[in-house]
């Protein structure tokens, strides 16, 4: 009786030298958890952290003003803590915990637009064509992926 494959074969194809094999469904979890840690944005003060360290929604977030929504620094990477000092307030450190979204290397990275008539701004990601976050003037936001899964290995070509 045979026991089934882990998701890495565990043992190489016998005499052909290419090594162990990944299945694509690993690979297709790793992409997708690459993608959503590098490219995951939510605007500043969206989201929250509890006590017990779950992250929710901020019931006081209340949207961005046009000239914050113009601004990649008005964002943060929603996967990403930062250090907060000991020093820091508990009610500061519940929203103020994300990566600032301008932290991103290579700076410049991603496009922030402003829509007027729908008071609705997005924000894509040239590292992770396809990758976009939106906002609205009322608090709605969220963000997603659209693309192909593949990084973009030209970025420095495309950066000023």
């Amino acid at each position: 009786m045979t026991r089934p494959r882990a998701v890495l074969a565990e043992d190489a194809a016998e005499g052909d030298g290419e090594g162990p094999k990944l299945r694509e469904e690993a690979r297709l979890a790793v992409t997708v958890a690459t993608i959503d840690a590098e490219a995951a944005l939510a605007p500043n003060g969206a989201v929250r952290q509890t006590s017990t360290g779950s992250i929710v929604g901020n019931p006081a977030f209340s949207g961005l003003d046009s000239a914050a929504a113009r601004n990649v620094d008005s964002y943060c990477l929603l996967n990403q803590a930062k250090d907060v000092s000991p020093l820091v307030d508990d009610a500061t450190k519940a929203v103020d915990f994300l990566k600032p979204a301008a932290s991103i290397v290579p700076s410049g990275t991603l496009c922030a637009r402003y829509d007027e008539a729908t008071g609705l701004s997005t924000v894509r990601s040239l590292l992770w064509p396809g990758a976009v976050a939106f906002a609205s003037a009322s608090g709605g936001w969220g963000n997603g992926y659209f693309g192909t899964g593949e990084k973009n290995a030209d970025i420095a070509f495309m950066l000023p």
